[in-house]
């Protein structure tokens, strides 16, 4: 549950101080999730995490932390660059990664067509020669059924 704090006052002309439309801190004691969504929230609104008080993330899951009104410090912006750049050569490497395992697949499967490929013309090929063998077989068994019935033919 998100807690506000008393909102600053700020000097007017008139004699009375007039309410600011946002406080100046909250403090936010939630469950991480909705406690870093809130935080995203707030920070697009112009709030910034109070360096002062560190984040603490008890461990049943509740984070607590204040966010005030203002901007990062200078090593902040320095830090959210070089996490960005992280970040990046992270997503870079893992879609190299997966760029290169979609790869390995592709040639696999090619390697595998290939093989198949060269399967099946070595079996036509095969094929052809046991047709060839079973023709002249065929050929040469007839010549011998000739030579056969003219030599019974002669003794008779």
């Amino acid at each position: 549950m998100a807690k506000e704090t008393p909102a600053q006052a700020l000097p007017v002309t008139s004699e009375l101080p007039v309410r600011a439309k946002a406080p100046y801190s909250i403090d936010i004691c939630e469950s991480s999730a909705k406690a870093f969504q809130m935080a995203s929230a707030l920070i697009r609104q112009g709030y910034c995490i109070l360096e002062d008080r560190p984040v603490t993330v008890l461990p049943h899951g509740v984070a607590i932390f204040t966010v005030v009104l203002g901007n990062p410090s200078e090593s902040g912006y320095a830090d959210a660059e070089e996490a960005k750049r992280i970040g990046l050569e992270m997503e870079q490497a893992e879609f190299e990664k997966r760029v290169q395992q979609e790869v390995e697949v592709r040639v696999e499967q090619i390697k595998r067509a290939e093989h198949e490929a060269r399967k099946a013309a070595l079996l036509a090929e095969h094929q052809k020669k046991i047709r060839e063998i079973e023709k002249a077989a065929e050929a040469e068994l007839h010549l011998l059924q000739q030579n056969a019935q003219s030599q019974l033919a002669s003794l008779k």
